[in-house]
């Protein structure tokens, strides 16, 4: 299934994360550009 995340804070990024790990493909998408950079470097945006 594809599935698109509005929004990566606390809730965003760990569903997106559990999406993913079930095997579902995810994109994410968020206003804050670091955030994503975190993301897409491995990282955790939330700490």
């Amino acid at each position: 299934m594809n599935i698109a995340v509005i929004g990566l804070g606390y809730v965003g990024t760990v569903s997106a994360a559990c999406f993913a790990r079930d095997g579902h493909r995810v994109i994410g998408v968020d206003i804050n550009r670091s955030k994503l950079e975190l993301l897409e470097e491995g990282k955790c945006p939330i700490i």
